[in-house]
C-alpha cells in the first residue's frame, strides 16, 4: 500500500527509493514498459478493491467486490477521486521508471466491473480482491468466488502461503498439529 498511502495521505507522490522497488531492481526480470497490466489492491473505507491498469486497452479497471452489484454511478462516486489520483501517480512513475514513448497514459477510460453473484460483505473483501486479481484476464473475470466456495478459497490461499519456498517461518503449533494429523490419516 506504499503508493496508495503516499498519494492519498500526502496528496502527492515522490518517486523515491520507497517506490523504486515496485518498478525497478533485480527482482524485476521483464520490461515493465511492455507490461500488459499492473494490478493494485486498494483499501478504501474499510473495504478492499482491485484497480487494474490495462496498458493494452488504455483503461483503469475497478473491481469492488463489496459494491459490484451497486451500479456504475455508485462505483464511480466511491472510486473515481481515488482512481484519478492513483492514475496521475502511475503516470509519474511511468515517466520516472519506464519511459516508453508508445505508452500514452492521457485520456484513459474507466471500466467498473459489475457482475451478479461476484459480490461479498466487507469482511471477505480482501479474499475476493486477491482472488479477482488472479482471475481477471484484462477484460473479464474468468472465475468468481461464491459464498459457498469462500472457505475452500481461504484454505487454498493459506496452503499456498504456508508452502511458499520463501516462507521460512515456523508454523504455529495448532497448524503444525493439524498438518501432522492430515499426514497420519
Amino acid at each position: 500500500m506504499k503508493m496508495q498511502d503516499s498519494v492519498l495521505q500526502n496528496n502527492r507522490l515522490d518517486c523515491t527509493a520507497m517506490l523504486e522497488e515496485m518498478f525497478a531492481g533485480y527482482h524485476i526480470t521483464y520490461n515493465i514498459a511492455k507490461c500488459r497490466m499492473i494490478r493494485a489492491p486498494v483499501y478504501i473505507d474499510w473495504d478492499w478493491s482491485l484497480y487494474v491498469w490495462n496498458f493494452e486497452r488504455g483503461t483503469v479497471v475497478v473491481i469492488d467486490p463489496v459494491n459490484t452489484v451497486a451500479g456504475r454511478e455508485v462505483l464511480m462516486e466511491k472510486h473515481e477521486p481515488i482512481v484519478h489520483k492513483l492514475h496521475k501517480a502511475m503516470q509519474k512513475c511511468k515517466e520516472e521508471y519506464f519511459k516508453d514513448p508508445d505508452v500514452d497514459m492521457e485520456d484513459w477510460t474507466r471500466d467498473y466491473i459489475s457482475i451478479q453473484g461476484a459480490n461479498c460483505g466487507s469482511t471477505c473483501s480482501g479474499l475476493y480482491t486477491m482472488f479477482y486479481a488472479r482471475y481477471f484476464d484484462g477484460q473479464m473475470l474468468t472465475r468468481i468466488v461464491t459464498p459457498e466456495s469462500q472457505n475452500m478459497h481461504k484454505f487454498n490461499i493459506l496452503h499456498q502461503l504456508l508452502s511458499l519456498a520463501q516462507n521460512n517461518a515456523s508454523l504455529p503449533p495448532i497448524l503444525k498439529a493439524a498438518l501432522q494429523m492430515e499426514v497420519e490419516e
